[in-house]
């Protein structure tokens, strides 16, 4: 078989995209690049594909080339509808749009990623075993896991209602076929591609008229502030994009490493016996059967490419599955080692900007994005997506048996699956904020695997329940954060609107990060009584019914737990006091009716006891209790701040000059830093009681959480206030703004300290 013969077979035949690698393997022997017809050439070597994807001399096939290859291409839809996007854009086009939607990808919205990839993982592992356990101990993997993880976070990130996404898989398979240009059925195709952009554009006119803190939301606000940097065309096919390429490809890669490790039982043990090697496992599924088969560029000016004569006009394939098996490149590269050195693919290689070494950069991965357990080299924030379904078998260990997969097996080529030239210059092609959802999905199904004990035959709700608590780590933001105060205190001071707006007197000191936060715990608490007290409290959602104060005592004294600020015993042991509607006269009269009457102070115990009490009365993730506490006040509910020498702003007997700062009082007490101006109804209780001071706090978090502060839309605001946004709340205690800079600072913070798991440190013990 000559060269020419192996390229046709590989993209012209179901045998070629069932099992590639042979035939790569053929093409090989002509060399690292070989002729496979007039003015086409096949690059099969690791170095030669990235240099094809790094060449700014080698272009996509934009509309401009499309005009002149395929004159008529324009009036297929589906082919319309991608191809504006910054797949298909080349110089200066593409950086122009990569710019605009990069810019609203922001580390605040990448954690937010991360935090639903972690829940959805769980959720969907627990839904499995329920299935599998009612039933007759059978559940189609792709169907239950596969698909409805990655749908349901683009979904999420996009801003698509519940109701609308079951749709959604078939309408992306259909417009995928369109960057597989092979036997493409452009009446269903085009069907697909009409239908969705029709959706599109009603939810962009919604989304116009009522914002919310979506991409799609951020991206027509970018359109609408100047509509010559973001075209509506433009803006359309980057949905498009985002929608296809989000989860289609993620569904399927999440198959195939899941096959791949119960084909290889040893390697599966080894991933329990160790989960945090993780990361080294998907980095080796990536290369071992590559999620990017084959991308194309073509050649305007002719040039050589590794010592061969490439004419002007040519395209050029980069077999990236190729390069990925380059034996040049890789040791064994037949063989699937999660401990290979330096493994390093092509698949998803994070090139930095020009002056980068090949292969990757590390330490330019994204703080927002982080790394998966596991990931000792730090070099990449996410994956491409695979090529075909995997075709699965029984999973015993896990008490989980998975039907064959009836989608059909799709690998060849996704054409155009890498950026074409980054901003500055070099290329790009792998790093990107969508990754993060795939190497996060991957994750997420060999955490699962890793979970489940090898003992667990026959148990199937036990094995996925225990998944959890493995691999996945809650998000916590790596960004710096100053402990300077922010300026937006005296604006919120100003303007009379509740707000925190600097740092307590005395900062906390430094310490060394210690181990991630663990996942979230049970989302709704169990029935009454101590027996099934939950481990940890998690965040409910908007709405939710909440427990009560009794219920949340009891369950948080059935777990005794030491007292760690010894100079909180007497706040600790003092109970508070009840509020007056008026507290929440700003908010909606729901806040009145059903938020001020449950804020009491009741409960005493050790500190780290009435943080959960509060965490489980309002709802919100015990975690994100212990790190406010701690940027706030280290846990020491005698913490004075926010000085000030207006005598209108002291309260009753801390007049100025009274706490021992001549001509000045504090505004903000206790281990929350409640401040007195906005929150007389609490003083002194507040003051004077821990449990007080963490009830206000919380009170005030659960209103903004179920939506009730609308007067954030009022003042100036870095986006559209709207319920269930846990951090833009935490935010809104420091800055009494919506998303400001100054709010999104302190919440790096918050994470900061949440992450390192601050108050287990050995510095933060004070008993």
């Amino acid at each position: 078989m000559d060269a020419a013969e192996a390229f046709n077979a590989l993209l012209g035949t179901e045998a070629g995209r069932a099992d590639p690698y042979p035939l790569y393997e053929a093409l090989r022997t002509g060399g690292p690049t070989v002729e496979v017809g007039p003015s086409m050439i096949a690059v099969t070597g690791f170095a030669e594909c990235d240099r094809v994807l790094r060449d700014q001399r080698m272009l996509v096939h934009d509309a401009a080339y499309m005009d002149r290859l395929w004159p008529g291409w324009d009036t297929q839809s589906s082919l319309v509808a991608i191809n504006h996007s910054i797949l298909e854009t080349n110089p200066p086009d593409h950086q122009r749009v990569r710019r605009l939607i990069s810019g609203v990808f922001t580390p605040r919205r990448m954690a937010a990623m991360r935090e639903q990839v972690a829940r959805l993982a769980a959720d969907l592992a627990d839904e499995m075993a329920t299935t599998a356990a009612s039933g007759d101990g059978i559940v189609d993997f792709m169907a239950a896991y596969a698909y409805l993880l990655p749908v349901n976070v683009i979904c999420e990130l996009l801003g698509i209602p519940d109701a609308d996404r079951a749709w959604f898989r078939p309408i992306a398979h259909e417009i995928a076929a369109t960057v597989e240009p092979i036997n493409i059925d452009f009446e269903v195709a085009n069907a697909a591609a009409d239908s969705l952009t029709k959706y599109y554009d009603e939810l962009i006119e919604a989304r116009r008229s009522r914002p919310r803190d979506d991409l799609i939301s951020a991206l027509v606000a970018v359109h609408d502030a100047d509509p010559t940097q973001l075209s509506s065309t433009e803006l359309m096919s980057n949905l498009v994009l985002l929608l296809v390429a989000g989860f289609e490809t993620t569904t399927n890669l999440l198959g195939n490493g899941l096959w791949l490790l119960l084909q290889r039982p040893d390697e599966l043990a080894a991933l329990r016996a160790d989960p945090c090697r993780t990361n080294a496992y998907v980095e080796e599924m990536l290369r071992f059967d590559s999620p990017v088969q084959v991308t194309s560029r073509w050649t305007p000016t002719e040039l050589t490419v590794a010592d061969l004569h490439v004419p002007a006009g040519s395209e050029v394939f980069a077999l990236i599955a190729a390069g990925n098996r380059d034996p040049r490149r890789f040791d064994r590269p037949d063989v699937f080692d999660p401990d290979r050195a330096n493994n390093t693919s092509l698949s998803c290689a994070l090139l930095s900007r020009a002056g980068a070494r090949p292969y990757g950069s590390p330490g330019r991965v994204s703080a927002a994005t982080g790394a998966v357990p596991g990931d000792f080299a730090g070099r990449r924030s996410g994956a491409q997506g695979p090529h075909h379904a995997a075709r699965l078998r029984e999973h015993a260990a896990a008490g989980v048996v998975a039907r064959r997969c009836a989608y059909p097996s799709y690998r060849a080529t996704t054409w155009a699956a890498t950026d074409p030239v980054d901003g500055a210059g070099a290329r790009a092609y792998g790093a990107g904020p969508m990754r993060t959802v795939r190497v996060l999905a991957v994750a997420a199904v060999l955490a699962l695997l890793a979970a489940c004990s090898s003992t667990a035959t026959g148990n199937p709700s036990a094995a996925a329940s225990a998944s959890r608590g493995a691999g996945l780590t809650a998000p916590g933001s790596t960004a710096a954060s100053s402990n300077a105060a922010s300026p937006a205190g005296a604006t919120a001071a100003a303007t009379g609107l509740p707000g925190r707006a600097t740092q307590p007197a005395t900062s906390p000191p430094t310490t060394s990060p210690g181990k991630p936060a663990g996942t979230a715990g049970p989302k709704t608490p169990p029935a009454a009584g101590t027996a099934g007290a939950p481990a940890h409290f998690a965040t409910l959602a908007p709405g939710a019914k909440l427990p009560t104060d009794a219920q949340c005592a009891a369950w948080v004294r059935a777990r005794p737990i030491a007292e760690n600020k010894g100079s909180n015993k007497t706040a600790n042991h003092t109970t508070g006091q009840h509020v007056a509607g008026s507290l929440f006269a700003g908010d909606s009269a729901k806040a009145a009716s059903s938020i001020a009457p449950r804020i009491d102070g009741n409960f005493t115990g050790t500190t780290q006891q009435i943080l959960r009490w509060v965490a489980c009365k309002w709802g919100i993730d015990e975690n994100i209790v212990f790190a406010q506490a701690a940027v706030e006040s280290w846990w020491r509910q005698d913490t004075l701040g926010d000085w000030d020498s207006d005598a209108t702003a002291c309260p009753p007997g801390h007049g100025l000059g009274a706490d021992g700062k001549a001509g000045q009082c504090p505004q903000s007490y206790g281990i929350l830093q409640d401040r007195w101006p906005y929150m007389k109804q609490g003083w002194p209780g507040f003051g004077r009681s821990t449990a007080m001071d963490a009830d206000m706090a919380y009170g005030i978090w659960r209103s903004c959480y179920d939506g009730y502060e609308t007067w954030l839309n009022t003042v100036d605001r870095g986006e559209q206030y709207h319920s269930g946004d846990a951090w833009g709340c935490v935010g809104r205690w420091f800055s009494g703004r919506w998303h400001t800079s100054a709010s999104d600072s302190y919440v790096a913070k918050v994470k900061q300290y949440e992450s390192q798991q601050i108050w287990k440190t050995r510095d933060f013990q004070q008993p």
